[in-house]
């Protein structure tokens, strides 16, 4: 199922109690990657997860819970660019 099948799904005229119903662990990943700013989708996709009971669609739902939360962890520091000043050691 894809992500435009899904919200057609959400969108139409008869909307179901469970619109993620049919998509996989992989959609639901891919649709909380791509829509990690969007709380009402998050919780749409939470509330489909409460049915699941994966250890990958529990650890989904750890991670949209987070996110909800406004918990979600920092990426990594990326190092520091070289300054001029850190390459006077260079030229020694």
């Amino acid at each position: 199922m894809t992500n435009g099948e899904i919200l057609e799904r959400q969108q139409g005229d008869s909307v179901m109690d469970r619109p993620y119903l049919e998509a996989s662990i992989e959609d639901l990943e891919k649709i909380v990657k791509e829509n990690v700013n969007n709380r009402t989708i998050l919780a749409k996709i939470r509330e489909e997860l409460g049915f699941r009971t994966t250890r990958r669609a529990k650890q989904l739902r750890r991670e949209v819970d987070a996110v909800l939360r406004g918990e979600v962890p920092r990426p990594p520091k990326p190092p520091r660019p070289d300054r001029p000043d850190d390459q006077l050691s260079l030229i020694g």
